[in-house]
């Protein structure tokens, strides 16, 4: 049979579907048909063109060459205008939102040999685009996801080898709503569960075939090979809405590039991963992953992280609130998962760092702590074991508030939120363990060097009248050697200056799980003004001070639980002023005592040396201290 030419224009085909949930009806128009030259004898140079438009505006074309004798047929093929939400009676029932907009254009060359048993049909660059898409629950009409444009490019096939080659992979905008609802469940957990039947099931979930049924075995898996997948300007918003005042994050995906996505899951691929946090803040990550086995080996930059964005979670455990400060981390991440492993292993090395530091009290709005800068060095994190080592933490001129209130309330015991009390549980020792069984090995830490430059401290008491107030300034100092090993030595040393004279200095050498074994210290309070403390002399002696400084010495010593200390207690020119109205003063003549202990020059010195068993239950180094200042006031 031959054909010389064969044409259908002007066509019409309407549909209706009243099976559906909800009744479909759509119509083609126009559509045309064209042959020319064909023949069934066998002949590659005729040409067959069809397309066709339907009411709901998507258009559909097809062109290519039929030979029969050869059985095969080249062709180009053309969708544009897809309308995806149109078609919503055939799967809108099922699902827990709905997909509005969301057009598909799909473009392709083929090839068909019917004679090629191992290959007989090959797609060849092939195009699809999705536009416009839009994902919003069913109870409201906010967008949980949007996707502007997705571009899958370069497609060519192998059907029945099962071999895909996709040139690259392209988002370009979008977002997506990442929310916790009050009661704890996630928006897109919610959305994901499909209505088939009676009851909910999730895509995770859905029913598997029984062992009696007739589904065929699985036969040979695709090979597939991506060229290259390119992410640009995506946004997420994530959202917490459990904590009393609700959390919310935003970020912007400025690109994530990948390239050599495979079927090989052990096939290593690299990617680079660039976020803007919030307004300021920034991720950075660089590296390669391969999936089976899981292993992630990346380089990490987080720069500029505010974390007063944590403020509702702060909230419900502490009055406080985070007015400023940035959170700076960089290093190098490793996670993976060897054979046998139940749980990937993470480990971190690199730094972390708080800047411009700043936390006020929520309901009084007093500073409380500050600090140009914290900043953790050489960090070296593992999580399985459990391990984490730091060279250095190095704090910058932190600073530190303690107020005293009217009622004799501290500032400090006041900032936690008192939780709700829970009904109580009865739980048996089996339940919890048997308390002379060997306990769990510590985790490893350390910590070499803890130091500090710039510190200040100011302590407020306003349960005295005049307000009383300390402030310890030019601080600094450094802890070596912090650890949670037994038999681990640390020492320690510290300076800074009282009220802008007196002078503060403090060494030690300490074994912190076992303080009867080893602890040191060497403390001298030197030429501290008294006169500030005028309100505690007049209250609980009831005289002004009117000069006079003083100095304390403590040296303390243990080992093998032995302690043995002298403390020397220094005041020059120490003098009483004015009385001063008190229902707390004693009655005890302090003048006349403080009188009979000055020397000829003013001065007053006392030794109280003190020594005794920590281990005896009896002992009191305080008891001994107040003893022998009692004595010589008796004497």
């Amino acid at each position: 049979m031959i054909v010389h030419s064969l044409e259908v224009i002007e066509g019409r085909l309407a549909l209706e579907d009243n099976g559906a949930v909800q009744p479909f009806a759509t119509e083609f128009y126009p559509i045309s048909f064209k042959l020319d030259a064909f023949s069934t004898v066998g002949r590659a140079d005729n040409a067959l063109t069809f397309a066709a438009t339907n009411s709901l505006g998507s258009e559909f074309s097809w062109k290519g060459s039929l030979d029969l004798g050869k059985g095969e047929c080249f062709g180009s093929f053309a969708m544009t205008g897809f309308k995806v939400e149109s078609f919503s009676p055939y799967f809108l029932h099922f699902l827990n939102f709905e997909i509005l907009d969301t057009y598909i254009d799909v473009s392709f060359d083929h090839f068909i040999d019917l004679f090629n048993a191992e290959n007989p049909l090959q797609i060849l660059k092939g195009h699809v685009r999705f536009s416009e898409l839009k994902v919003q629950p069913k109870e409201t009409a906010e967008y949980h996801f949007e996707l502007p444009l997705l571009e899958v490019k370069d497609i060519n096939a192998d059907v029945l080898p099962q071999v895909l080659q996709v040139g690259g992979i392209e988002v370009e905008g979008g977002a997506i709503l990442v929310r916790q609802e009050k009661a704890g469940d996630l928006n897109l957990l919610r959305m994901a569960k499909l209505n088939l039947g009676e009851k909910e099931v999730s895509p995770s979930k859905t029913p598997k075939p029984s062992s009696g049924s007739s589904a065929k075995a699985p036969g040979r898996p695709w090979q597939f090979y991506v060229g290259k997948v390119a992410v640009r300007d995506f946004a997420i918003k994530a959202e917490d809405l459990k904590p009393q005042t609700p959390a919310r994050m935003y970020a912007v995906v400025e690109s994530i590039d990948t390239r050599g996505l495979s079927h090989d899951l052990s096939r290593e691929i690299p990617f680079e991963v660039n976020i803007r946090l919030a307004e300021e803040g920034s991720f950075l990550m660089e590296g390669r992953v391969a999936p089976q086995p899981l292993h992630l080996s990346a380089a990490l930059q987080l720069g500029d992280y505010p974390l007063n964005s944590l403020q509702p979670y702060i909230d419900s455990f502490a009055r406080v609130e985070v007015s400023d400060g940035r959170f700076h981390a960089g290093g190098q991440i490793v996670l993976e998962r060897k054979q046998g492993d139940s749980i990937p292993t993470f480990t971190y090395d690199g730094e972390m760092a708080i800047r411009e530091f700043l936390t006020l009290e929520s309901e009084a709005g007093r500073e409380l702590v500050s600090a140009q800068g914290a900043e953790l060095k050489g960090i070296a994190f593992q999580s399985v074991p459990l391990r984490l080592m730091v060279d250095e933490i190095k704090l910058d001129q932190p600073k530190g508030n303690v107020v005293l209130d009217e009622q004799g309330q501290l500032n400090v015991a006041q900032l936690m939120v008192t939780a709700q009390k829970e009904e109580a549980v009865e739980v048996s020792v089996a339940e919890v363990g048997d308390a002379s069984q060997p306990q769990a090995t510590l985790p490893e830490f350390r910590v070499e060097t803890l130091s500090m430059e710039g510190g200040s401290f100011h302590f407020f008491d306003r349960s005295v009248v005049p307000v009383t107030s300390v402030q310890m300034n030019q601080m600094s100092g450094q802890v070596q050697g912090i650890s949670l090993a037994p038999d681990n030595e640390t020492s320690l040393a510290l300076s800074g200056v009282i009220d802008g004279v007196g002078q503060l200095d403090v060494k030690g050498l300490v074994m912190p799980h076992d303080l009867t074994r080893r602890f040191e210290l060497d403390l001298a309070l030197r030429g501290v003004d008294l006169v500030p403390f005028t309100a505690y002399s007049g209250k609980y002696a009831g005289k002004a001070i009117n000069k006079g400084n003083i100095s304390v010495t403590v040296g303390v010593k243990i080992e093998e639980g032995q302690l043995r200390a002298n403390n020397v207690i220094g005041m020059n020119q120490f003098t009483f002023g004015q009385s001063i109205e008190s229902e707390d003063a004693t009655d005890l003549p302090v003048e006349l005592a403080v009188a009979l202990l000055k020397d000829v020059n003013g001065k007053i010195e006392l030794d109280v040396p003190v020594k005794g068993r920590v281990d005896d239950p009896e002992f009191s180094y305080m008891g001994i201290v107040v003893k022998v200042l009692g004595n010589l006031l008796v004497k």
